[in-house]
């Protein structure tokens, strides 16, 4: 990974999975600069992008960049105690997050 002196990211080289049940899309880029992405195109069309902007460029050749994924299995309690409630409301929420 190359390091850049601004907030702007670049997954260089990635296959892309659009999530669409299109096809995919291999040899693409995607810059990202802060949390939004600004720019997705043929790795060839990002060659010179980190020199002008500064950008941080990891290399995703042979690696995948997918639509946001929701983990929508969780367990918030591990424990099978009496009374599952008074684990949840006496221990910080971190430690509640960790644990699910």
């Amino acid at each position: 990974m190359a390091k850049g002196g601004s907030n702007v990211l670049i997954l260089h080289n990635a296959s892309i999975w659009p999530g669409s049940g299109g096809e995919v899309l291999p040899a693409r880029s995607v810059a990202v600069e802060g949390e939004t992405i600004r720019n997705v195109g043929p790795a060839s069309a990002f060659e010179s992008e980190s020199g002008r902007t500064g950008a941080t460029v990891i290399d995703c050749r042979e690696k995948w960049v997918i639509p946001g994924l929701i983990d929508l299995h969780v367990h918030l309690v591990w424990s099978s105690g009496e009374d599952p409630a008074r684990l949840l409301t006496s221990e910080s929420p971190l430690m509640t997050a960790y644990r699910a």
